[in-house]
């Protein structure tokens, strides 16, 4: 009698615990585009950006969400994106032919992100996903010239790019509509990043009064394939 009762718990046990696996979607992989906004970046604040700022944003991410328990996934994406200021700053090239002979040339802002999200995420029955969890990301701020004409008919592009890493965290929420019967879906959403950077490629800089931080938002749109 002990050993059916030990053996029906087992089995009461091994079929719960398939429920809830089952309870989430099918484990997936996706890929996708998005659009965004910076709602703010401390970047804005430096003096050579002048009276614009870094604001929209386009890229890319892939991802894979694991199913786990009841309703529960984990997830991760890793993606890039990229913006411009163009025009930031405005020089004088002068020219020893006479002070009436001379050129103008600018300085620009490049903003790239190259980040990883961890969330866990929950959904109840195919609806709409919602999620959070912490994010890493590298992030590379390039201030360059156009190209400048030198003597002997050459030109120079400065250049200065400072790298630095960060840590922050995430939060989506996510809506899927199957192909049919179909293992592909069309996947949007929305996603919001906060990035605190903890660590910079200085170099020769003075960086003891200086600190980044970044927070986003954006919506995205892609494919799912199921497993």
């Amino acid at each position: 009698m002990k050993y059916f009762s030990f053996s029906s718990a087992l089995i009461f046990l091994g079929m719960n615990l398939s429920l809830l696996r089952n309870g989430f979607a099918q484990s997936s992989a996706t890929a996708s585009f998005h659009y965004g906004i910076y709602l703010a970046n401390s970047e804005n604040s430096l003096p050579i950006i002048g009276t614009q700022s870094v604001r929209g944003f386009a890229g890319f991410a892939v991802g894979y969400a694991h199913a786990c328990w009841n309703h529960i996934a984990l997830g991760i994406d890793a993606g890039y994106s990229a913006s411009t200021v163009d025009r930031i700053q405005q020089f004088v090239e002068s020219s020893p032919n006479g002070p009436f002979d001379f050129t103008y040339f600018y300085a620009h802002m490049s903003f790239k992100q190259f980040f990883g999200d961890f969330n866990i995420r929950y959904s109840v029955n195919e609806r709409p996903v919602v999620g959070g969890g912490p994010s890493l990301a590298i992030v590379h701020r390039t201030v360059y010239t156009d190209p400048i004409n030198v003597q002997n008919a050459t030109t120079i592009q400065l250049e200065d790019m400072l790298a630095s890493s960060g840590i922050g965290l995430n939060g989506l929420i996510q809506a899927r509509f199957p192909f049919g019967g179909s293992r592909f879906a069309v996947i949007t959403g929305a996603k919001f990043r906060y990035i605190h950077s903890i660590w910079f490629d200085k170099g020769e800089r003075d960086l003891s009064n200086y600190s980044q931080s970044f927070l986003s938002g954006n919506l995205f749109a892609g494919t799912s394939y199921d497993f």
